[in-house]
């Protein structure tokens, strides 16, 4: 019989393929899974200030920008800074939003607008200076105009992450809820709790920007409290109340923030689909409810849990799965590796229904 032989640039032909057919996605939708690619997943905080920063390389491409891309020069310029406190230019504006530092749009524009203000000010005898700095700001606002749906989302969700972290740190300051704060460690309750969850782990999630509803946000709160119920009541029955209070404290904050929560979830658009997949809502499979009674052990019985008590459990892995890969991608040489071993597989599966038509093996270089 004879032989394919696939070369190592056939392989690499076909990772460039892969690679290519995840950057042609929209920026803000590199968050979805593309089968065999590991990409670092955009958020929207860096989402929204990368459209910031198109803005501001809109400005820099002007050749009129050239007096407002660095420091004024106080050497030909002594008294700059006796008139101007609080001076800018566009590098300045670039390494902020390199660091992410503008939450919203108007936070942008606040800097940009400074910067037309402080030409205005030190250069009232020179006016074609300021017709070019507004030039430049009409630009900016061009720019944004055109991006108005994705900002408006964006801030959206960066808002209800900033309510959710910021409900989460008042709970964390709750001495009452001390045993609330941090993982449990111990063998028994990991093989008793199989979701366990705590408040160090939410604040977390909230400020990878894991919840785009109160419903994901809270769902996680009353883990806390029902693997309380289920592991302590027994041995140690003064906590279960003391969760239950946990549960009823993050409703009460999270309540007061109800209509303004209600207009952001109608607002995050397709940042609904960056919140971990699986994110259990405020009711999960097998929670006891309230006079709760601890569950048998576990075993057997798991075997009788129904479909869609299944289905939420795996969900929940693939959430977790997705936060070790986050992790995994943030850490140093991490922003675009390949999954090799998954590509040349389904490359060498695909080759192999190739040569099925040709009765002949395939044989490869390099896998």
């Amino acid at each position: 019989a004879g032989f394919i032989k696939i070369s190592k640039g056939s392989i690499q032909d076909y990772n460039n393929a892969k690679k290519k057919q995840a950057r042609d996605l929209p920026d803000h939708l590199q968050a979805k899974c593309v089968r065999g690619i590991k990409r670092r997943r955009q958020d929207p905080l860096s989402f929204l200030n990368s459209i910031f920063q198109t803005a501001n390389e809109a400005m820099k491409s002007n050749p009129k920008s050239l007096p407002f891309r660095s420091p004024v020069d106080t050497k030909t310029n002594p008294n700059y800074r006796k008139v101007i406190k609080k001076p800018i230019d566009l590098n300045i504006i670039r390494t902020r939003i390199d660091e992410s530092l503008y939450k919203s749009k108007d936070e942008y524009m606040a800097d940009v607008d400074l910067m037309v203000e402080n030409c205005k000010t030190y250069n009232v005898a020179d006016m074609m200076l300021v017709h070019d700095v507004m030039e430049l700001k009409n630009i900016c606002q061009g720019v944004l105009r055109s991006r108005k749906k994705e900002i408006a989302e964006a801030e959206a969700m960066i808002q209800i992450s900033e309510i959710f972290k910021e409900t989460t740190v008042s709970l964390l300051q709750i001495k009452d809820f001390e045993h609330f704060r941090d993982p449990v460690s111990g063998k028994e309750y990991q093989k008793e709790i199989k979701r366990p969850m705590d408040l160090r782990k939410i604040h977390n999630k909230a400020e990878k920007f894991s919840y785009s509803s109160r419903e994901h946000f809270l769902g996680d709160i009353n883990l806390i409290r029902d693997n309380c119920h289920i592991f302590c009541q027994d041995r140690f029955p003064n906590l279960p109340p003391v969760a239950d209070r946990l549960a009823a404290e993050a409703q009460k904050l999270v309540n007061s923030h109800s209509e303004r929560l209600k207009t952001l979830e109608t607002m995050v658009g397709e940042w609904k689909g960056y919140s971990k997949v699986g994110t259990p809502g405020t009711s999960y499979p097998g929670t006891p409810a309230v006079g709760r009674s601890a569950p048998a052990s576990p075993g057997p019985a798991d075997d009788s849990k129904s479909m869609p008590e299944k289905a939420e459990e795996a969900d929940f892995d693939l959430e977790e799965e997705l936060d070790a890969q986050m992790e995994e991608e943030e850490a140093p040489g991490g922003d675009e590796e390949m999954a090799v071993d998954d590509m040349d597989s389904e490359l060498h599966s695909d080759m192999n229904m190739l040569a099925e038509g040709m009765s002949c093996p395939v044989e490869s270089e390099g896998f």
